[in-house]
């Protein structure tokens, strides 16, 4: 990419010997700054012995300064406070039931086709839901129920050749779904970690937004020592995630059809192995994508990278 930068691009053939660049001017280039400042407050009530009302305010500003590609200039300079209400009413010693109210102010970098910033992402989110423990404790889980709103999401909506840059369109999307956790000891020696989340995704028009994410994830890791082999620990991790998919808005196939990105659902498992020599000196074990999965790493962009193959690492821990 040394065309980028002035310099001549030579046939790569001879790249084993390749000179340095005499780097001339650039052809493109940007020099701006972003810069975020938020500031705070919150105060809990106690309602009751088993109510709690918590109230806070966040106060962003954002600005931007500077000159973008082709020498736009990139002036941006907003701020704005937003709520934040939640509640806890305590059921009973280890149940709770909980909502949570909040606005949404999220500074972008990005900027659409003619180099204009997007501004920030507004909405608002709302959560109700319950926890528990179990386990006198060792165990805890969580049941969530969740609606955002996000106006003026920026999604990828191609590339300026001549700019040498990326642009962005402006959605407004609303996510509705759960998520459901559980983490803790689950008997002496094993432990256990797991979460599942369920969202719909959709647009101002009810079709549905932002395809590259998952609408179904599954995270799970345990890991359990040996009652004889005290000094050994055996573990896994299993992250699974549903079929994504990316219509290309830049180019259609021959006769018009869209060009379609897809991943189909994918499950990577990983394992992990840990004994401890004493107190001071441990070796650990990790191997990543036991299966050797092939996957899209993200349907993002345009384009994407593969997940990392099957790959593993052994370190020795010292502490002093």
């Amino acid at each position: 990419r040394g065309a980028g930068n002035g310099t001549p691009v030579t046939a790569p053939q001879g790249w084993g010997s390749y000179p340095e660049p005499a780097f001339n001017g650039g052809t493109g280039s940007a020099d701006f700054r972003n810069r975020r400042q938020s500031l705070y407050a919150m105060t809990r009530l106690n309602l009751a012995d088993a109510w709690k009302l918590m109230l806070g305010l966040n106060n962003t500003r954002m600005e931007s300064e500077g000159l973008g590609f082709r020498a736009v200039p990139r002036v941006y300079d907003d701020a704005e406070t937003v709520p934040y209400v939640g509640t806890v009413i305590d059921v009973d010693a280890g149940h709770s039931l909980y909502a949570s109210y909040t606005k949404i102010v999220n500074p972008q970098t990005q900027v659409d086709a003619n180099q204009a910033l997007l501004g920030p992402v507004k909405g608002s989110n709302v959560e109700l839901g319950a926890k528990g423990e179990w386990l006198n404790g060792g165990l805890n889980g969580s049941f969530t129920l969740f609606r955002t709103e996000q106006n003026n999401t920026a999604e990828y909506a191609g590339f300026d050749t001549a700019g040498g840059f990326s642009y962005y369109r402006r959605i407004d999307a609303t996510s509705t779904g759960f998520e459901l956790d559980v983490s803790g000891r689950v008997s002496p020696g094993w432990e256990l970690s797991a979460g599942y989340t369920q969202l719909r995704l959709k647009d101002a028009t009810g079709a549905a937004a932002r395809t590259f994410v998952p609408r179904r994830t599954l995270r799970m890791s345990s890991s359990y020592r040996l009652p004889m082999l005290p000094h050994l620990r055996l573990g896994a991790t299993l992250r699974w995630q549903s079929e994504v998919h990316r219509i290309n808005g830049t180019q259609t196939a021959p006769g018009g059809a869209d060009i379609v990105a897809r991943q189909p659902a994918y499950a990577v498992l990983g394992l992990m192995a840990r004994y401890d020599f004493s107190d001071r000196l441990s070796a650990h074990l990790v191997l990543n994508n036991v299966a050797d999965q092939t996957y899209l790493a993200s349907l993002y962009w345009d384009q994407s990278l593969y997940g990392a193959p099957r790959h593993g690492q052994a370190t020795l821990h010292w502490k002093y």
